[in-house]
């Protein structure tokens, strides 16, 4: 799920501070989002996988300032910030 970092008007830059929310992937499990200029275009296809412990999440597009966050991974959540196209996680 991708959050905006901006709450108070919904025309702003998403794909500028966006937190991106991973959510109960178990092993080998992939999901995907896609997020959208405030024209309504394609800026990125972000997809996350698990293997084993490891979350991977890649980002295909034009995203700046962003950052991941694992949702609820052995009662913890963990967060990670990114500034290439790649951000992997360890959840135990």
């Amino acid at each position: 799920m991708a959050v905006g970092n901006v709450d108070d008007r919904p025309d702003y830059d998403y794909t500028d501070g966006l937190t991106l929310r991973v959510y109960a992937l178990v092993d080998g499990q992939m999901a995907s989002t896609t997020v959208r200029t405030v024209k309504g275009d394609i800026a990125a296809t972000v997809t996350a996988k698990r293997i084993g412990s490891k979350i991977t999440v890649d980002v295909d597009g034009d995203l700046r300032n962003w950052r991941v966050r694992i949702i609820n991974c052995g009662g913890k959540d963990v967060e990670a910030e990114g500034d290439g196209r790649s951000i992997t996680v360890d959840i135990l």
